[in-house]
């Protein structure tokens, strides 16, 4: 599946060692693949016509086109609970500290 354009175009390759005897007949069969347009019809049938992509023409309805509030609705519900969760936790540290504080007070008061 093929997304966008190519960014570069660098051609074929195959790497092989380079004592290797395959190296030369491979370059040669590329590059006569190449010459007898072979691959640009590979090309064609395995990047563009097996895609999986919309046609360039066809209307955009998807629903992921546009931003809307479903679209991310769910971040902002995760943000408001981790936000009451500290609210909860700073409430209960406060009055923890409170009372431990009130109790240390009378102790030391009372002898």
């Amino acid at each position: 599946m093929k997304v966008g354009s190519n960014l570069d175009s660098k051609g074929y390759g195959v790497a092989t060692p380079p004592d290797s005897d395959l190296r030369e007949k491979i370059t040669f069969a590329v590059l006569k693949l190449r010459e007898d347009g072979d691959l640009q019809k590979l090309e064609t049938r395995w990047w563009f016509e097996n895609s999986q992509c919309k046609d360039k023409n066809e209307e955009k309805l998807d629903s992921s086109q546009a931003l809307t509030l479903e679209n991310f609705a769910g971040i902002f519900y995760i943000l408001i609970g981790g936000l009451v969760s500290s609210v909860i936790t700073a409430l209960m540290e406060f009055i923890y500290r409170t009372v431990f504080k009130h109790q240390r007070l009378n102790h030391a008061l009372c002898p």
